[in-house]
């Protein structure tokens, strides 16, 4: 991800790479987050892949790096299951 980033001013960035979307994230360094102004990344609200970190973790992640959540769509309920499996988040910087 950093190398798509680098060679931007300003980026907007979707990541959908079945969990591991916080690994893809750890490779941005502080230059590369000052220059993101959005991140849209689905996130897992209960374990879909083992081992994978859950949206909880990625949205503190995120928060830590200057981002809040602008928007929440497109959640996945499983038949039966109950529960809110997945969702699109919409992440942009909030003023520090």
């Amino acid at each position: 991800l950093h190398d798509l980033v680098r060679d931007h001013e300003s980026i907007y960035i979707k990541i959908d790479i079945q969990g591991n979307e916080l690994s893809a994230l750890k490779s941005l360094n502080s230059i590369d987050f000052k220059k993101v102004n959005g991140i849209e990344i689905e996130l897992s609200w209960n374990e879909t892949y083992v081992g994978a970190p859950l949206g909880l973790d990625l949205m503190n992640y995120l928060y830590e790096r200057g981002f809040t959540v602008h928007w929440i769509a497109n959640g996945i309920f499983l038949e039966g299951y109950g529960k809110l499996l997945q969702s699109d988040v919409i992440f942009s910087r909030y003023a520090q």
